[in-house]
């Protein structure tokens, strides 16, 4: 018997001996070159084509499976993005060598007798007391032995996890939002829901995870960032019990392959979490959730490329799942497929509390050194004198995004990128933002004597520091990468804000996502004229869609009128102007006519061919024989050019973007791609559907 044997990095699969009883899913250790290799068995045969020696696989993993939905899924993805499909199949199941049963819980015995001197006993068993949770891989080897040797504590394998006290679900629509479930439930299409921020869309993705539940069947809802996590499976295991599952990246294989093997047993049915967690394996599934569907954080460039979004999509139709899109300003690619029939557009005009915020613009304070003009000072003033919150966005992070040296007026750029320093002041350092590259702030360059470094622009940092100076009885809070990076630290800030104890908080575009903050009534947004005018076909639509998420912050209550102010010196800019008059359906129409004319997405099919190498003239002449190479009737070649940022850790990067209203004639041109001889010193990678060009 032979397998064809997929491993990942490898486009191609490899023919091993197997045993009669092994089949498709099964993971493997086989031998590979000088080494052994991981994979999965694609297929089985009777017959072997290849012709010479065959060597046997030399482990199998019975108890890791991809199951047939995995494999049909990940054949797929390996189809549409044109990565290898073992890659994909990891990304499903977390692999361990050994079997893995459910990591037992420590309970306490009823009499505990410690030594005087077991001080590391006496920390596991004072967390214990104080209610906290251990598991057994929580504690060291050694100790967690002498501490069940000694009758101290046992091993629970009944129970990994205390359940919560679901309060149970009790639907709240209002007509409209019952309305538009009814019609989620009858409905034989997927369903785009477009609702305003604060319209109550989270009311009806709970009235339909109910309905599904109460059917026996599964439930994923997915959500753009991490740290959108922690609020969101509090409120779910609080309505819907120990059924409820996180999944993201930060989230270890170990606890993954636990949580895995719940849903297994049917432990657990619900799975919240970001893009990653469209690939968890929930038993019987019915219904996945992609609220704030138009963010670019749903698509992975990292290897191996996919857009979790349309993932979903797909899987729905092969588990027979109702998809349910969510967002206020749908992505263009969904509303056009909802225009054209491929989906239902159900729409919420209406809070469901409150109304929405007048949004005002104001001019960019006359000094670069100011990052505030005085009319947004004010209202801010105005606003927390008044007992009100305030959320401040600017989506630049650090203290300052250039150094530059008054001597020789060149701006500090990282060695390794093409691009400026950023200077960091609780570091200390200048910091690049590409590769993580840092320095010590320099007072003056070696070569320029009688000069020194000054500082241009502003960040949050910068803005936080100016704020605390006018506000600080008021108490001002930053979230951005740096201070909210993990989902620890972002879960205690967004405490914090949300308990009244501070009431300004600043922040890069984290603060625009989906937090529902009650008593927030102005938003100001400053530095907005950054994102315009990139050379993005998106860039209207990504305006847009920010000012408008983060502008949906403000007045979420009955009480008053929330406000926003928009800081700009480009007032007459299309999506700025839309979102002052609130008219979106004519943003959409206009910018949907224009890509249609222009030849752009959603009206044709988009890739974008990436090669980076050390040595700049062989990227480009590797690029150029590419384009030579990928020349296809019915496609449309844009490039090559460098990226916007041309070099990263110290490779050159140049990009090909290639179009076609043909996916099938698309796809024969990116075959033609991989199939291309290529320099040995470069690297090619390509991004189906991409979302960004830069």
């Amino acid at each position: 018997m032979y397998a064809s044997v997929a491993i990942a990095g490898f486009r191609e699969t490899y023919t091993y001996e197997i045993p009669q009883d092994i089949s498709p899913g099964t993971f493997v250790s086989v031998p590979f070159g000088r080494s052994k290799r991981k994979g999965v068995i694609i297929g089985t045969s009777t017959q072997c084509s290849f012709q010479g020696s065959v060597k046997a696989v030399a482990e199998i993993y019975h108890h890791l499976k991809a199951s047939d939905l995995q494999m049909k899924l990940a054949a797929w993805l390996s189809q549409y993005y044109l990565y290898d499909v073992g890659s994909y199949i990891n990304l499903m199941v977390p692999f361990f060598e050994d079997d893995f049963s459910l990591s037992p819980q420590l309970r306490l015995r009823e009499e505990v007798l410690l030594p005087s001197n077991a001080h590391r006993m006496r920390e596991v068993v004072a967390r214990l007391q104080a209610g906290e949770q251990l598991f057994a891989h929580q504690v060291p080897a050694d100790l967690l032995r002498r501490m069940v040797q000694r009758s101290i504590i046992r091993l629970d394998t009944q129970c990994a996890q205390t359940p919560y006290v679901a309060t149970g679900y009790s639907s709240r629509l209002s007509p409209e939002q019952q309305a538009l479930y009814e019609h989620c439930l009858e409905s034989k299409k997927q369903i785009l829901l477009q609702g305003v921020t604060g319209s109550g869309k989270t009311e009806i993705y709970l009235s339909l995870m109910d309905h599904v539940l109460a059917q026996g069947r599964g439930v994923i809802y997915l959500v753009p960032e991490i740290n959108l996590t922690p609020t969101l499976e509090k409120r779910l295991k609080e309505l819907f019990g120990q059924r409820v599952a996180l999944i993201h990246s930060q989230v270890s294989s170990r606890v993954k392959l636990e949580q895995y093997k719940k849903m297994q047993r049917g432990d657990i049915t619900i799975v919240v979490g970001a893009r990653s967690a469209i690939f968890a394996p929930v038993p019987n599934l019915g219904l996945i959730i992609v609220d704030e569907e138009h963010d670019g954080s749903y698509y992975q460039t990292e290897t191996p490329v996919y857009h979790g979004r349309d993932v979903a999509m797909v899987r729905g139709q092969l588990e027979g799942a109702r998809v349910i899109l969510g967002s206020a300003t749908p992505s263009f690619e969904s509303y056009h497929n909802a225009l054209n029939g491929k989906y239902e557009l159900l729409r919420l005009d209406v809070r469901y509390q409150g109304v929405l915020p007048e949004v005002h613009l104001t001019p960019n304070p006359p000094s670069p050194h100011d990052p505030l003009s005085q009319k947004l000072h004010d209202e801010l003033q105005a606003h927390l004198a008044a007992g009100h919150q305030a959320i401040v966005l600017l989506n630049r992070r650090g203290f300052a995004p250039y150094a530059v040296c008054t001597g020789c007026q060149q701006t500090l750029r990282c060695p390794h990128c093409d691009i400026p320093l950023t200077y960091h002041k609780a570091y200390g350092k200048l910091v690049c933002h590409s590769c993580q590259y840092a320095c010590a702030f320099p007072l003056s360059r070696p070569h320029c004597t009688n000069a020194e470094i000054q500082l241009k622009g502003f960040g949050t940092e910068k803005l936080e520091e100016g704020l605390e100076q006018g506000f600080a009885s008021y108490g001002v809070l930053r979230m951005d990468r740096d201070s909210a990076g993990r989902r620890s630290r972002a879960e205690a800030l967004l405490n914090k804000f949300s308990a009244g104890s501070h009431r300004l908080l600043v922040g890069t575009q984290m603060v625009a996502k989906g937090h529902h903050f009650p008593d927030v009534e102005l938003v100001g947004i400053v530095g907005i004229d950054n994102m315009i005018n990139l050379p993005d076909f998106r860039c209207g639509e990504r305006v847009f869609q920010l000012l408008m998420q983060v502008a949906g912050r403000a007045g979420r209550n009955e009480r008053q009128r929330g406000h926003v102010y928009i800081q700009t010196d480009c007032p007459e800019f299309p999506a700025i102007q839309h979102v002052l008059n609130r008219d979106q359906d004519t943003f959409y129409r206009q910018e949907l006519e224009e890509r249609s004319q222009m030849g752009y997405p959603p009206y044709t099919r988009m890739a974008l061919m990436a090669i980076s190498g050390s040595q700049r003239e062989v990227v480009q002449q590797s690029i150029e024989s590419l384009a030579a190479a990928v020349a296809t009737r019915g496609v449309q070649t844009m490039g090559p050019a460098p990226f916007l940022v041309e070099m990263t850790r110290k490779r050159y990067q140049w990009k090909l973007i290639l179009k076609s209203p043909s996916s099938k004639t698309l796809h024969i041109a990116l075959c033609k791609a991989l199939e291309h001889s290529l320099p040995s010193s470069v690297h090619l990678k390509l991004y189906v559907d991409p979302v960004g060009v830069l």
